[in-house]
């Protein structure tokens, strides 16, 4: 069991929670309120500067001895999965714990491959580290704990860069690895916290609840951050139903849940098409990896004044499409065009998927800053950049004067972004531009990129998450093994078996807009 009491640590001011074996506890929470630091404190990385934290009977004080015992008792997965990742091989990654914890080649290299196949990942054992894609190196982290077997698993976003189906199977391995204890896991996705046993909400101090009290109540749903999305909509309305939260475990039931207590489906308007002929474009690009092609013939334009969504399933080649966009890969074939000519590195403005990259400065504002003083813009004038950028990403003055690697995982995205927004390019390539944001975070990515569109620049932006960029996006493009596969209207994604055609698997959200839109008919 782990038991926590008024715990004051970093953003934290008096948490605290209980959770008995075998249960789960999802904590919830804006950007920057401390599920982080709660985690790293279960694991013994953190200490506190007051407060309690038991763990199976091991009291975490700051002792040697009790970081040792707890870092045993709770396996960690940290946001960024590059900061646990040491080995250059997939199968030696997983394998790197168990051989840590005294286990036998034979037994770490069993536990190894077990858990590997338990994140989808069971072909992938031969595999440089490297050459995965984000979404892979989530599930690579995921695999590498589970090969531990900790007596409780403390996660952070574990899925917040995979694709739906690669999501169901994480999940279902963090729910069928732990043994007897349970999970601790910080999310901002409806569903896990609909299937947890309780909730953590770290607004005001932390309180505990149940999903049921938490989609039933719109104060607290607001302090959650989880408020706005279509299947917090979903939730909240099978709960005011006395339906249960059940149905959302698979987002099919769910749908016909809502169809028999009388749910009203409602789309937002979706735009057309483009017409005009795009000004950031790839005309048959191809990229290798030795045998393989990590983009095959690939033909893709973006409209200037217009938003494209690049999505497909994890390691279909979205990430490799977007570095080429940006000019930071050679082309074995093919061109990457901007205004007609070829593109060059910082032509266009790039929000890499691992935000930490991008930043390297003393503080945010200096960061930020950073590439307007590049582009010849005088101090003050760069500075003011910076502020107006900061402000439009929702980045509160109160961090400006922090070191970037002070942030959360999400304040450090919206940071990154801001860097990019600051030099005002004529065309910018986000990837996974909302991972690890909470909700009135994501609204205000979204903003911001439809701004951007409306002020003249071409916008191409890579996400797993389909259904919340619909309504911004003006057209839509899947790819599946690194070829194009389909390309069109936002409203025309939504017919039966488009996404399936990528080897997606559709969203609640995306299940939902079906119905509203009435492509499910």
């Amino acid at each position: 069991m782990i038991e926590a009491r008024d715990i004051v640590a970093g953003p934290l001011r008096g948490a605290g929670f209980s959770v008995a074996d075998g249960e789960t506890l999802a904590l919830v929470g804006p950007n920057g309120a401390g599920k982080s630091t709660l985690l790293r404190l279960l694991n013994g990385l953190d200490t506190m500067a007051s407060g309690s934290i038991v763990v199976d009977g091991v009291r975490a004080d700051g002792s040697r001895d009790a970081r040792r015992a707890l870092r045993r008792l709770v396996g960690l997965v940290r946001q960024d999965p590059r900061c646990q990742l040491v080995s250059g091989r997939v199968l030696d990654e997983a394998m790197f714990g168990p051989r840590n914890l005294g286990f036998t080649v034979a037994l770490a290299r069993e536990r190894a491959q077990h858990a590997l196949g338990q994140v989808g990942l069971a072909d992938m054992g031969a595999r440089a580290a490297e050459t995965l894609s984000g979404g892979e190196l989530q599930r690579l982290a995921v695999a590498g704990v589970l090969a531990m077997e900790p007596a409780w698993l403390a996660v952070d976003e574990p899925c917040a860069m995979l694709d739906e189906a690669a999501r169901a199977t994480v999940r279902r391995a963090l729910g069928h690895g732990r043994g007897a204890a349970g999970v601790v896991c910080a999310t901002h996705y409806v569903r896990e916290v609909a299937a947890a046993d309780s909730v953590l909400v770290l607004a005001r101090g932390g309180r505990q609840v149940s999903p049921e009290e938490l989609f039933g109540d719109s104060a607290l749903l607001a302090d959650s951050s989880l408020a706005g999305s279509l299947a917090a909509e979903a939730a909240s309305f099978l709960v005011e139903k006395d339906a249960g939260l059940d149905a959302l475990a698979e987002p099919r039931d769910a749908v016909r849940a809502l169809k028999a207590s009388g749910f009203r489906f409602e789309a937002p308007e979706l735009h057309g098409e483009p017409t005009a002929d795009g000004a950031l474009v790839l005309q048959g690009a191809t990229v290798r990896a030795g045998r393989a092609k990590l983009l095959d013939d690939v033909c893709l334009s973006v409209p200037r004044g217009a938003v494209t969504v690049l999505a497909g399933r994890s390691g279909s080649g979205k990430t490799t499409a977007a570095r080429a966009l940006a000019g930071l890969l050679r082309l074995d074939g093919g061109r990457a065009l901007l205004d007609g000519r070829p593109v060059r590195a910082g032509d266009v403005g790039l929000c890499l998927q691992r935000a930490s990259d991008q930043l390297f400065c003393d503080t945010v504002l200096e960061d930020v800053a950073f590439g307007p003083r590049q582009l010849g813009m005088a101090r003050d004038t760069a500075m003011t950049a910076a502020r107006e950028a900061l402000g439009s990403v929702g980045l509160s003055p109160d961090v400006w004067g922090l070191s970037p690697f002070a942030l959360s995982g999400g304040e450090a995205r919206k940071a990154a972004m801001a860097g990019v927004v600051a030099c005002r390019p004529r065309a910018y390539v986000l990837d996974e531009p909302t991972a690890g944001l909470d909700g009135p975070s994501r609204e205000e990515v979204r903003r911001l990129v439809d701004t951007l569109a409306q002020e003249g620049a071409a916008v191409l932006v890579v996400s797993h998450d389909l259904d919340e960029w619909l309504a911004v996006a003006d057209s839509v493009a899947l790819i599946d093994h690194g070829r194009l596969v389909w390309s069109g209207a936002p409203r025309d994604v939504l017919a039966p078996g488009v996404v399936e055609r990528a080897g997606m698997r559709p969203s609640l959200g995306l299940l939902m807009l079906r119905e509203a839109t009435g492509w499910s008919q």
